[in-house]
């Protein structure tokens, strides 16, 4: 093996810079923060429900300044639209209803396991829950309002 010249490297290093923010990775990517942030969202919801510890809002603001970073212009991408493909993710987030549902039965297990609520506590809050009827959709509206990025 020869050397290898400079111009080779940084022609390679531009080329896997490129491919690895490619439009469906780079929305993938944009989509798990938002799923993560989403269900940090809900369990944040809970708690106001129940006029309890707040535990997870500091964790969505976290989150969603990974987002604001993807956003911005350092971050190298394949030549597409990161405002469009936000777009995607968003709607793609919108339709994530397990990821409430997930969040809420893990509100439900720290109350249990954490604070020792008993079941009568228990089925009351998940009574409070059912009436919020929280919806994937909504929740998003709720969280990019109140924490915008």
């Amino acid at each position: 093996m020869g050397r290898i010249h400079q111009d080779d490297l940084v022609k390679a290093a531009n080329i896997i810079v490129a491919m690895a923010w490619s439009r469906d990775n780079w929305i993938d990517r944009v989509q798990r923060i938002l799923e993560g942030s989403l269900g940090e969202y809900t369990k944040y919801r809970c708690a106001l429900l129940r006029q309890g510890k707040d535990y997870w809002s500091d964790e969505v603001k976290k989150l969603l300044e990974n987002a604001t970073s993807m956003m911005e212009k350092e971050t190298k991408t394949t030549g597409f639209s990161k405002e469009k493909a936000l777009i995607e993710a968003k709607n793609r987030i919108a339709t994530a209803q397990h990821q409430i549902v997930a969040a809420t039965n893990e509100y439900l297990l720290m109350m249990r396991d954490e604070e020792k609520c008993g079941a009568i506590e228990i089925k009351k809050m998940r009574e409070k829950i059912k009436k919020a009827n929280f919806k994937a959709k909504e929740l998003l509206e709720e969280m990019l309002a109140e924490f915008p990025f």
